[in-house]
């Protein structure tokens, strides 16, 4: 149970009542307990996978999350990689067919509706932090707005299997 008082003064600041509100915490104690096991799973997952995964902004193509291998990769902390721009980020033939896929799943999916269609495959070449290309592989798809605008895309990353 937690409560909560505040004494009612009038206009000479003499104390007229005291109100009291309490109310039962057992259920957000129990959402925030399942909450914090939630996150030890997700972290102990995440965070020992071969694989990359980055949310980018669909607006600004900026990385807004990374979350995994991404040290031993590209030579970046998950930090290091929020903020970062996809343009800076790949070589400048893997942006171009990035933006050409971008735009073409875009046009599908305001045709026929169909999230499905903004799924995606591709081969591309990302920098390290040293400043060499790393062949990787992707798998995204993109996630939209309640008003159908695009919003982020999701995707998971790891080296080209033929490296």
């Amino acid at each position: 149970m937690e409560i909560s008082s505040r004494i009612i003064r009038d206009s000479l600041t003499n104390d007229l009542l005291i109100l009291g509100i309490s109310h039962p915490i057992q259920e957000r104690k129990e959402l925030e307990l399942e909450l914090k096991h939630t996150k030890e799973w997700f972290s102990l997952i995440t965070n020992n996978i071969a694989d990359m995964m980055f949310v980018i902004s669909v607006e600004t193509l900026a990385f807004e999350f990374a979350m995994g291998n991404t040290l031993e990769i590209l030579g970046y902390t998950n930090e290091e990689c929020v903020g970062k721009f996809l343009h800076e980020s790949v070589a400048d033939i893997s942006f171009r067919e990035m933006s050409r896929i971008i735009s073409e799943k875009l046009m599908l999916y305001y045709k026929d509706g169909d999230s499905s269609v903004t799924e995606n495959y591709m081969d591309y070449y990302h920098y390290h932090k040293n400043g060499k290309l790393i062949h990787m592989e992707c798998s995204s798809k993109m996630t939209f707005n309640e008003d159908n605008t695009p919003k982020h895309i999701i995707s998971i990353n790891r080296r080209a299997r033929n490296h």
